[in-house]
């Protein structure tokens, strides 16, 4: 299917046909940049994971403190 899509992408199109040629450089754009946004997408969530396992990890060994109510190893706001 790529070669086709590739072959009709080097072609000048007659003049009647040109709209119908851009419309097809527009999709094949698109499905390239979706492809490109996908991986960027995936090495995202393996960062986040990364990041979650390694804090998960340095909790349960005892070197993270706790953060209750967005205070370092203290109380909730507004907590006496």
């Amino acid at each position: 299917m790529m070669d086709i899509v590739q072959h009709c992408l080097s072609l000048v199109p007659v003049p009647y046909l040109v709209p119908a040629f851009s419309a097809l450089r527009f999709i094949w754009s698109s499905i390239q940049n979706i492809k490109i946004n996908r991986r960027q997408v995936e090495a995202l969530a393996k960062s986040i994971a990364q990041l979650l396992q390694m804090l998960q990890r340095e909790y349960l060994a005892g070197r993270l403190r706790e953060i209750v109510g967005g205070i370092p190893g203290g109380a909730a706001p507004g907590a006496k």
